[in-house]
């Protein structure tokens, strides 16, 4: 018996529960690391049943996924907003001037 994939959600809701998903284990793994997260964590931290967890992701690496694809295109954002001002500025002044801002976006 094959598993379904997890669904995408369409409606509001359904967003909603994807995003509270997303940032309990974001919090979750800050809290207690990689390993020593689960799904269960995550749902209770997210005020979902686990049910509602497997509908939307297939595990909790699939979720510690998502959390690393945002940081990435949200670094890369930043990099590509501050290249024309970073490129004027030294190099150690530069690095400062992104590491601020990626500081703050997280």
């Amino acid at each position: 018996m094959s598993k379904r994939p997890p669904r995408q959600p369409r409606q509001e809701r359904a967003k909603a529960t994807v995003e509270a998903i997303i940032e309990a284990a974001f919090s979750e793994v800050a809290e207690r690391g990689f390993q020593n997260t689960t799904a269960q964590h995550i749902a209770d931290k997210a005020g979902v049943g686990i049910g509602s967890f497997y509908e939307y992701f297939p595990n909790k690496e699939a979720v510690f996924e998502e959390i690393f694809r945002r940081l990435r295109d949200d670094t890369v954002q930043i990099i590509r907003e501050l290249t024309p001002v970073m490129v004027k500025l030294p190099v150690r002044e530069a690095i400062r001037v992104m590491l601020m801002r990626v500081g703050e976006m997280l």
